[in-house]
């Protein structure tokens, strides 16, 4: 395996409106950050995650979005997160 093909480009996710302007045109719609941000990497974190599961239906929802060599890194939620009391 070379390098270039073990590595993936990632965001910390995909709907920041602070990225409208320079990566997103100033008039796209938040439910279409997603398909503009698939054309411009390979693989995006899903941070909301972190407070509670996504439903399943969400989950299909993004997968149907991207094509197949698309990543999507959910992190766990907090609670699995939590090692107080872990020694």
């Amino acid at each position: 395996m070379t390098i270039s093909s073990s590595l993936l480009t990632d965001a910390s996710g995909y709907s920041f409106k602070e990225w409208k302007g320079a990566l997103y045109s100033q008039k796209i719609r938040p439910e279409d950050m997603l398909a503009h941000c698939v054309g411009l990497l390979r693989a995006v974190e899903i941070n909301s995650s972190i407070y509670a599961m996504p439903r399943t239906s969400m989950l299909a929802t993004w997968a149907s979005s991207a094509p197949a060599r698309f990543c999507f890194s959910i992190k766990a939620p907090s609670v699995a997160q939590d090692r107080r009391g872990c020694a």
